[in-house]
């Protein structure tokens, strides 16, 4: 009888320490993951960033601002999967960088979806010369939600 204890206590010990070891492990494995993740979120940041001042996208806070609240900040299945990171629609009557033909659009890329926003802008936004404006641009002839304009103006608040 007392060896089948010391049997069943030194299973007990080797997996406790085998589970202590595994979730260790596992639990840096996350850690690790997440960091990787939160650098790859910076650099698309970075690179979206780059890309608005390269192509002289107007309004750049709003602009920063209808991606966080189009995309969830870059998390999306239309961000991800359709690289469409501000909720575009197929343009209609314009020059266009989507690859489809109906319903909102999905691009090849985030760049090619920015590039279709400076488009879109160029046609639409051209007048607009203070960022009132361009809101009411925007809740006018963009926006779906009739509190977008409200939403945009809460994100542009917190990243002030």
């Amino acid at each position: 009888m007392r060896k089948i204890a010391i049997i069943y206590l030194l299973l007990l010990f080797i997996i406790s320490t085998l589970a202590f070891y595994t979730g260790f492990v596992v639990g840096s494995k996350k850690d690790e993951q997440q960091q990787k993740k939160q650098v790859e979120v910076k650099n698309v940041h970075k690179d979206i960033e780059e890309t608005i001042s390269k192509f002289k996208i107007k309004f750049e806070n709003i602009v920063k601002a209808q991606i966080i609240l189009e995309s969830g900040n870059l998390t999306s299945i239309r961000a991800i999967r359709d690289n469409n990171i501000v909720g575009m629609k197929v343009a209609k009557q314009r020059p266009t960088t989507a690859i489809n033909e109906k319903g909102h659009a999905i691009y090849s890329s985030i760049e090619d979806c920015l590039i279709d926003y400076a488009l879109w802008q160029s046609q639409n936004a051209f007048k607009c010369r203070t960022e009132e404006q361009y809101l009411e641009l925007l809740g006018r002839i963009y926006a779906e939600d009739t509190k977008y304009v409200e939403k945009l103006k809460r994100i542009i608040e917190k990243q002030n």
